[in-house]
């Protein structure tokens, strides 16, 4: 009977914990005021990246080189085409599942559109 207890309780604890440390993430995701972004890069080939980070500038320039998706690793970027930011990561996460699936048109439409790149005009990026 303590041994069944004693394993009740542990199994309840461990519930507990990590339910409290999931809060946790979640409060200080909403508290953070850094900006997630969806960007939208046009590639070698007319192909399209989409892709959603924290910080764009540094993720586009791991892309430039290199470094960044197995895509464009093998297809070069060449120019970011659309960007829009979120407060949120799951904000960003589903507009970035929207995107991906659009097909070859509605993307082309997207980056002619442009309105996301309008707010971002002034920050310094590397494509």
């Amino acid at each position: 009977m303590t041994i069944f207890f004693y394993l009740s309780f542990c199994h309840f604890f461990n519930a507990y914990i990590r339910i409290q440390i999931r809060i946790l993430v979640l409060s200080a995701e909403r508290n953070s005021r850094v900006p997630y972004y969806v960007y939208v890069i046009l590639c070698e080939g007319n192909s399209f990246y989409t892709g959603y980070t924290k910080n764009l500038g540094a993720r586009l320039r791991q892309h430039v080189r290199g470094k960044g998706a197995r895509y464009t690793r093998m297809h070069k970027p060449r120019k970011l085409v659309h960007a829009e930011e979120f407060s949120t990561r799951s904000e960003a996460m589903k507009r970035e599942k929207r995107i991906k699936k659009l097909n070859h048109t509605q993307k082309m439409r997207l980056a002619r559109s442009a309105k996301g790149l309008k707010a971002l005009k002034k920050k310094k990026l590397p494509l």
